[in-house]
């Protein structure tokens, strides 16, 4: 390792000006007082409904999950938490596969926005990673993220004026990096989860929270990224957006009205001036620990495709090789568009699993 870089001094710089963007975290965090809601019984796991305070002040601030737990356990486990994409309402339940159904005339789950019943029943097969981790002998959790699933707002799926009215100085994406915490402080409270193997996964919206979530909690100890990794760039209309007004709220895509990080929106809005943080520095927050981006080359549907990523990889790379840990970073770039085939999501698990036997 070069003595010239150290990596831990030039991380705690990266999140000093990360969190000028997001906001500060609250001071104290809240008792979990978790609840079981449901519990349901699979072949190879149990499934159960979970519910965590998520806020000391707002006893309405509340975090749904799913855990998955495998039968017959003998001895701590690792675990995973599973982060979804952007679902238009499903939440949390694209990433356990809940009520796929099967059959040539209901070919999606049961849904609850039109935009996702125009899409095929590969589409959520390929998202449901809690569920096929679960399977191969890991505890999952996965929660809804603020906007979605169970935390969608009143005013509509991502709609977040009520959030910012009530947080003023935070934003989307700080709140999710502490959802997520939280999320982690309740698998260390669980006796069959070996708290020394906790990673995170994602995909698209998920990719990026799993990247933001372990930038700031080093008890993730492995990372997986799919479809998440961006670039900040002169991106605002993505990472700093300005919502549609109500006249044409109905009109446009709900993921339209959530807005990332508000802070952002002078320098992503001016190409005068240089951003005060790029995302290949939010990435690095990640090293030493190893971490897999993997993702489809043609990727249309964040800022992501692979010819505007060059400059966020080789940024994190060089990161990772000033530390002496360049092989603790990887990349799986596969053909296709936005999504997690069946072929790439087993490269991934077989490299969890790798890496979980190194731990």
């Amino acid at each position: 390792m070069s003595k010239k870089f150290n990596y831990k001094s030039e991380r705690k710089r990266i999140q000093k000006i990360w969190l000028e963007f997001l906001g500060p975290f609250p001071k104290e965090k809240p008792k979990l007082n978790p609840k079981i809601i449901c519990e349901e019984k699979f072949p190879k796991y149990n499934q159960i409904k979970v519910c965590l305070s998520a806020d000391k002040h707002y006893k309405d601030d509340l975090i749904y999950a799913w855990l998955l737990i495998p039968h017959h356990i003998k001895e701590k486990k690792p675990a995973v938490l599973c982060l979804h994409p952007t679902t238009f309402g499903y939440g949390k339940d694209i990433v356990v596969g809940k009520d796929i159904v099967v059959g040539k005339d209901k070919p999606y789950p049961k849904i609850v926005s039109k935009e996702m019943q125009r899409l095929p029943k590969k589409f959520f097969i390929e998202r449901s990673y809690a569920k096929h981790l679960a399977e191969r002998g890991y505890i999952t959790l996965a929660p809804d993220t603020l906007g979605d699933g169970e935390r969608k707002s009143k005013n509509g799926i991502y709609d977040l004026k009520e959030f910012y009215q009530r947080y003023p100085h935070w934003s989307a994406v700080g709140k999710t990096i502490w959802d997520n915490i939280i999320c982690i402080d309740y698998l260390h409270t669980l006796k069959y989860v070996d708290t020394r193997k906790i990673g995170v996964i994602g995909h698209s919206l998920g990719g990026h929270s799993a990247i933001f979530a372990a930038g700031f909690d080093e008890r993730i100890k492995i990372v997986v990224s799919n479809g998440g990794c961006s670039f900040f760039g002169k991106a605002m209309e993505h990472w700093s957006r300005i919502p549609p007004p109500p006249e044409l709220k109905n009109k446009v895509l709900p993921g339209l009205s959530y807005v990332y990080i508000p802070k952002l929106r002078p320098y992503l809005g001016n190409h005068e001036i240089p951003n005060p943080i790029e995302f290949w520095e939010v990435m690095s927050l990640i090293c030493p620990r190893p971490l897999m981006y993997a993702g489809a080359a043609y990727n249309d549907t964040t800022p992501g495709r692979v010819e505007i990523l060059k400059e966020t990889w080789e940024g994190t790379y060089n990161f990772y090789k000033k530390t002496g840990f360049e092989d603790k970073i990887f990349y799986h770039i596969y053909p296709g568009e936005h999504s997690f085939p069946v072929r790439a999501r087993e490269f991934i698990y077989n490299w969890i699993d790798e890496q979980f036997s190194l731990l």
